[in-house]
């Protein structure tokens, strides 16, 4: 059966353990920074698509993302 989790070790700021630990309790560390790592992986992939997407494309406009910004505050 093909394992799901490995174990590691990691060293994190004393003061940033006993953060989390307070927010999520400390049994749920691992849990907790796994969600975060993933979290920040999807961003990284998010950043790599836009700058390739600005690659090819060329970067949005200015009125394009003034139309955007209005049609998401529904000033359209």
């Amino acid at each position: 059966m093909p394992r799901t989790h490995r174990k590691v070790s990691v060293r994190l700021p004393a003061e940033l353990l006993d953060d989390i630990e307070d927010r999520v309790g400390p049994r749920n560390v691992s849990r907790y920074i796994a969600e975060t790592v993933a979290e920040n992986q999807r961003r990284l992939a998010l950043r790599e698509w836009l700058d390739l997407m600005d690659a090819t494309h060329g970067p949005v406009s200015a009125e394009a993302e003034e139309s955007a910004r209005r049609s998401w505050h529904g000033d359209e």
